[in-house]
């Protein structure tokens, strides 16, 4: 039996290692972003910093609680915010040195009013939507009218401009229709910078690509790259992760509390989705989707028992879930159950979890109540 129900643990080891990696593949003066949102995608911010804060020029985040978790790990390198902030948040944006992003004209609007009031100047970064159509101020090749206002943020005294970006629709598909819509957006952008470079504007850094363009379009990288899935070695193509040499930082394993036999015509769990039509052997599995593993990947996914991969049967409960074990070689000594991760010579890629969404969605929604466990010496790479 285990000393755990439901646990994850992180190979801080592993993320520095992959960071080491895609740095290699930059331009000479291309700077490096970590995005660490969402807990650093589930993985923990301030371990994050606290071990990997050497090897990284920029951070990533969403909110400035986010934000002010790096700082409380004693970085002190650039921290953007993707996220709106409120104008009452300025102050504290401003005392920590945190960059805001101007993600449409009514917002860099209400901010620069506030700012007035302060007196005060705030790092800034504009963000310009080239086809994403979710944040950005829009622009494109084919449509220019905001080009007055993108250059009049650069002339507005409480605005200190340190870069511009924005954001891919579809850059980690390599369909023509996508490819052709993703050189169309770097193709607007290009223009924007270089229009603005042409009337003598200091545009700061310009970044756009993120871990898709990263892979698929090398020539996208400007000035600064953004990454997040490929730091934690996870990526939509497996064969991408493995060619880069990219290792998983997540192992996720759950205890097996009981295992009983049905016969023909019995059924497994809620609505009886499953319905035994052999003799089956099953292992339950403290694990369920208040955990944050999915339900939608009932009677889809599998977990690996003694590097055995065994499919999931039945509706995964908020508690449990159920592995059919029928054709387990050995069932003897059945403690747990690797869920995600990499063990001996097996490995669960998290596209195995993610069935109707998307990788991102698995590792960052893995709940506060899955016992955490971080790997290697946090400081190891600290500055």
């Amino acid at each position: 039996m285990t000393n755990y129900r439901s646990c994850i643990e992180i190979n801080l080891a592993n993320l520095s290692e992959n960071i080491i990696i895609l740095k290699k593949h930059l331009n000479s003066d291309t700077k490096f972003m970590a995005v660490i949102k969402a807990n650093a995608y589930g993985h923990g911010i301030e371990e994050y910093v606290n071990h990997c804060d050497a090897l990284v020029d920029y951070y990533g985040v969403a909110t400035l609680e986010e934000a002010k978790c790096i700082r409380d790990a004693n970085s002190k390198k650039d921290i953007l915010i993707f996220g709106s902030i409120h104008p009452s948040q300025l102050p504290e944006v401003i005392k920590n040195h945190f960059t805001i992003n101007l993600h449409s004209k009514c917002y860099a609007d209400a901010l620069c009013k506030e700012l007035h009031k302060l007196n005060q100047l705030v790092k800034s970064h504009i963000e310009v939507d080239t086809g994403l159509n979710r944040t950005g101020i829009r622009f494109s090749f084919s449509d220019q009218t905001n080009l007055p206002y993108i250059e009049s943020l650069y002339q507005e005294k409480h605005f200190n401009i340190t870069g511009i970006y924005t954001h891919f629709a579809c850059a980690e598909s390599l369909n023509n229709k996508d490819v052709r819509f993703t050189k169309q957006q770097y193709k607007s952008f290009k223009f924007l910078i270089n229009n603005l470079k042409s009337k003598g504007i200091n545009i700061g850094i310009a970044h756009c690509s993120n871990s898709g363009a990263f892979i698929n379009y090398p020539e996208f990288q400007l000035n600064m790259v953004r990454l997040g899935m490929l730091i934690y070695g996870q990526y939509t193509d497996d064969y991408i992760r493995k060619t880069l040499g990219l290792k998983p930082a997540i192992q996720w394993k759950a205890a097996i509390v009981d295992v009983k036999h049905l016969e023909i015509g019995e059924s497994v769990s809620y609505n009886r989705t499953f319905i035994a039509e052999r003799p089956t052997d099953i292992a339950i599995i403290s694990t369920g989707y208040a955990d944050g593993y999915k339900r939608s990947n009932s009677n889809h996914s599998y977990v690996l028992i003694n590097d055995f991969p065994v499919p999931l049967i039945g509706l995964i409960c908020m508690d449990f879930m159920i592995a059919d074990i029928t054709d387990l070689p050995n069932k003897k000594n059945l403690s747990y159950a690797l869920l995600l991760g990499e063990e001996s010579q097996s490995y669960i890629p998290v596209n195995n979890l993610a069935f109707g969404t998307v990788n991102g969605d698995i590792t960052s929604s893995i709940s506060n109540r899955v016992q955490r466990i971080y790997l290697g010496d946090v400081h190891e790479h600290a500055d």
